[in-house]
């Protein structure tokens, strides 16, 4: 995460997926996230 673009990216993307889960109620791999970390 040395990176501020890439962290800005990662956590842009966590954050529409959990609001995702939030909307539908259905758990999605975050498969962006964990292979980039």
């Amino acid at each position: 995460y040395s990176d501020p673009s890439f962290y800005e990216e990662c956590k842009a993307e966590y954050l529409k997926q959990r609001e995702e889960y939030r909307a539908t109620g259905i758990k999605k791999k975050r498969q962006k996230v964990t292979s980039n970390v």
